[in-house]
Formats: structure tokens, C-alpha cells, sequence
């Protein structure tokens, strides 16, 4: 799965670096009366740098997107628990979780996990009391 994100960090590279090199050579005016070829020229290598560093940093984003495709979304899910818990009196009950996105196993483990850090507590029957 590397084609993808090499082919998406090279087109961003060379646009870059053409990118750079028409703007060098129009001194950042659109249109510009006077160009300046040589100065241009003279500057390929940080026009080259420029759209190597721009690629890289394409190639680096996509690859942690695709390694993380939704983001950090912990948090969320652990709203949704807390607005749950908020609207049936406190305690989160894990086999009536039909009405949340939740899926029962993923509300066990942040329930787990806030059991471990001392803001919920097991009831039994698959009910926890949130604080």
C-alpha cells in the first residue's frame, strides 16, 4: 500500500518545486514584465529542496492517516458513555447500548479503563456507576 502515498508525496514534491522555480522566476509577481531566468536557474537546488521537504511531509501525513484511519476517537466514545450514563441516572448498564453507536465491547474496555483509574465501578450484572 506504499504506491498510493509514494505517488501522492511526488506529485506534491514536483508541483512544489515547479511551483517555486515560476514563482523565482517571475519574482512572485503574476505576470511579471522583467523575469529573471538565471536567477531561476541558480536557485533549482532549493526549488528541488523545497519539493523534496513539501513530498516528505505528504508521504509522512498519509502514512499516519492510513495508520490511524479515524484518529484518536477515544474521546468521543467516551462522551457518548458519559451522556449515556448522564441520562440513565449515573450507571451504565452494557447489554442496553442499542440506542449509542457503541458497540458493547468497546464500552466494556473504556469502562475497564475508567474501573483502573477509579471514575467507574462495577455493579455487577454488567452495570458500572460512573463518577
Amino acid at each position: 500500500m506504499i504506491w498510493p502515498r509514494l505517488l501522492a508525496a511526488l506529485v506534491a514534491g514536483f508541483g512544489t518545486a515547479l511551483a517555486s522555480y515560476g514563482a523565482i522566476y517571475n519574482h512572485f509577481v503574476p505576470r511579471s514584465k522583467h523575469p529573471d531566468p538565471q536567477l531561476a536557474f541558480n536557485l533549482i537546488p532549493l526549488e528541488l529542496l523545497l519539493g523534496v521537504a513539501v513530498g516528505l511531509l505528504v508521504f509522512r501525513l498519509y502514512s499516519r492517516k492510513l495508520e490511524n484511519p479515524h484518529g484518536s476517537r477515544e474521546d468521543v466514545r467516551l462522551r457518548m458513555l458519559y451522556r449515556l450514563a448522564h441520562r440513565s441516572g449515573g450507571v451504565v448498564q452494557v447489554n442496553k447500548l442499542e440506542r449509542t453507536p457503541l458497540e458493547s465491547g468497546e464500552a466494556l474496555s473504556l469502562l475497564k479503563v475508567l474501573e483502573g483509574q477509579g471514575k467507574a465501578r462495577d455493579l455487577g450484572e454488567g452495570r458500572y456507576q460512573l463518577s
